[in-house]
C-alpha cells in the first residue's frame, strides 16, 4: 500500500516535500526508486530521541507491541535503508 501511494504521488506531482518515516523505505526498491525520482534527505536520529518521542503515544502500533530490545533491533535493522538517502543530516535531537 505504502508503496502504491509513494509511485501515485511521484508519478503525478512536479515537486513536494514526502515525508515518509518509520518502515516506508524499508521495502527493497523503494528508496532507490525515491532517489531517482528526487532528492533523499534522512534525518538520522538516536534511539533514545525515538523512544522518548514514541512515549505515550497510541497510534504506532509497532512502538506498542514491541519490547524495548525489539525496537531497537528494529531501528538497527532500518539503518541499511535510511543510509541510502542522498543526504544524511546527523542527530538532529
Amino acid at each position: 500500500m505504502e508503496r502504491d501511494v509513494l509511485y501515485g504521488l511521484l508519478s503525478k506531482q512536479e515537486s513536494f516535500v514526502c515525508a515518509t518515516g518509520g518502515g516506508s523505505v524499508c521495502q527493497p526498491d523503494i528508496m532507490d526508486w525515491l532517489n531517482r525520482a528526487g532528492k533523499t534527505v534522512w534525518l538520522k536520529t538516536s534511539f533514545d530521541t525515538i523512544c522518548e518521542r514514541l512515549k505515550g503515544d497510541s497510534t504506532r502500533p509497532l512502538a506498542i507491541q514491541l519490547n524495548i530490545l525489539e525496537l531497537q533491533h528494529l531501528y538497527e535493522v532500518r539503518q541499511k535503508f535510511y543510509e541510502k538517502a542522498q543526504e544524511v543530516v546527523p542527530e538532529i535531537d
